[in-house]
């Protein structure tokens, strides 16, 4: 079962703290998927 985000807040640093529909609450880091460098 998937479920809604009902909810997401930045809090600095990469850092989401998000909230499902069923009330399950925690923070994603997304630094990982942070890139520096050049782009072609």
């Amino acid at each position: 079962m998937l479920h809604d985000v009902v909810s997401a807040v930045y809090r600095g640093d990469y850092l989401i703290e998000i909230e499902l529909d069923d009330g399950q609450r925690g923070i994603v880091d997304l630094s990982k998927y942070s890139v520096k460098g050049d782009r072609e």
